[in-house]
């Protein structure tokens, strides 16, 4: 039974919702978000992703590394070349229907910051 940072799942948990925010990234503004795919395995390995009014998605993934109440913390980076890292917060109904997401990540140099909730 694995208990790191609280948490214990016993199987993946799969979470995908309408919603909007944005993502703002230094240098280049601010992008708007949409759905979201949330997916965690029993290794507690996180993998979110946003749809982007590109088309393209906007992903992360990462590790869960602990839960306060309602909201899990989970530290990832994002999944293209400029590896941007941070801490993220998924905040949980009692169904476990995730409601809002928050990101601060920076390589060093950039900073990007994600702000979503469901509709």
């Amino acid at each position: 039974d694995d208990r790191r940072g609280g948490l214990a799942w016993n199987n993946t948990t799969h979470f995908a919702g309408p919603g909007r925010g944005s993502s703002t990234l230094t240098g280049y503004g601010t992008q708007p978000l949409f759905d979201v795919s949330v997916d965690i395995d029993r290794g507690n390995r996180i993998l979110v992703s946003f749809r982007t009014d590109s088309g393209r998605r906007l992903s992360f993934s990462g590790s869960v590394i602990g839960v306060d109440g309602d909201t899990l913390r989970a530290d990832v980076a994002t999944d293209d070349q400029a590896r941007l890292r941070g801490s993220m917060y998924l905040s949980r109904n009692p169904r476990g229907d995730v409601y809002r997401i928050t990101l601060d990540a920076t390589n060093g140099q950039d900073r990007l910051g994600v702000d979503w909730s469901r509709r």
